[in-house]
Order: C-alpha cells, then structure tokens, then sequence
C-alpha cells in the first residue's frame, strides 16, 4: 500500500514538474524592454450631459437652447474615436465633428440618432483640435436626458 502511494507522488511529481517547465527557454535571456514595444495607447474619457426641451423644435435649429449641445477636445496622434450617447424620455438626432456650420442650421461632418435610447458611433482618425455635438429631439418627445461619451485612444511615441 505505501508502496502504491509512492509511486503515485512519485508521478504526481513528475507530471507538476513538467508542467511547471513548459515555455521555459534557457537560451532566452532578454526582458521586454519597454523602448522594444513599439507606440502604447492611452485612452482619454470625456463626459457631458444634459437636457432636451421644446418639442417640435425643428430639426437643426440652433435655437433650441438649454442643453443642445456637448464640446469636447480630441488630442492630437488620436487614432480613434468612440461616441456613447444614451438618453432618457425619448430619442435624439446628433449631429456632430469638428467642424460644424450653424449659419441658418446645423451641418456637421458626422450624424446618428438614438434606438432604444442608445446610439454608438466610431471615427477612425478623428481630426485634432475642438469637436462639438448637437442634439435635437426626435419624435416630438418633450424633454430628453442625455449623456455623451467620447473615449479617444491616444497613440504616444
């Protein structure tokens, strides 16, 4: 009996330290250099809200007012750019980028709306410098919440 129990320890041992030498290589002596890796990524969060009134605003009107609109500032070596907006008590439309024309309505380079009060949006290579986000109400809802989020991955090195 303590014959069979040592032979089984015995295995046991052998197969832990198997185990434990897998992916070991004795030729590989370098460390992982932090210079050798190449560009990181750091990743900025912006976060705006508000709230929507007036329905029956047209759609584009600037003169909407009170909580129409989110700014925020993509870094430069930004490679992309993600855009959450979520909203409560109805849908928006978003028009949005960095150069937006509000002469008589909004223009903007960008646009989505709001389903099931979400609406995602990516942008690869989003220009550098100041970007600005209108919101108009969809579907004659009185009054809307939103929240806006831009996560930017910031390329350094």
């Amino acid at each position: 009996m303590i014959m069979r129990w040592s032979a089984v320890l015995a295995a046991l041992l052998l197969v832990t330290a198997g185990c434990l030498s897998i992916g070991q290589d004795e030729s590989d002596t370098t460390t992982d250099d932090a210079d050798d890796r190449g560009p990181t990524t750091t990743w900025e969060t912006v976060t705006r809200s508000g709230t929507v009134s007036g329905a029956g605003t047209p759609a584009g009107s600037v003169s909407q007012g009170g909580g129409n609109m989110a700014t925020w500032t993509v870094p430069e070596d930004t490679r992309i750019l993600y855009l959450n907006l979520t909203t409560e008590g109805g849908e928006l439309s978003m028009q949005y980028g960095p150069d937006c024309n509000t002469e008589d309505t909004v223009e903007c380079e960008y646009q989505t709306t709001t389903e099931d009060g979400e609406a995602r949006e990516i942008v690869e290579d989003p220009a550098a410098g100041g970007w600005e986000a209108y919101l108009f109400i969809e579907n004659d809802a009185g009054e809307v919440d939103w929240e806006l989020t831009a996560t930017m991955g910031v390329v350094d090195g």
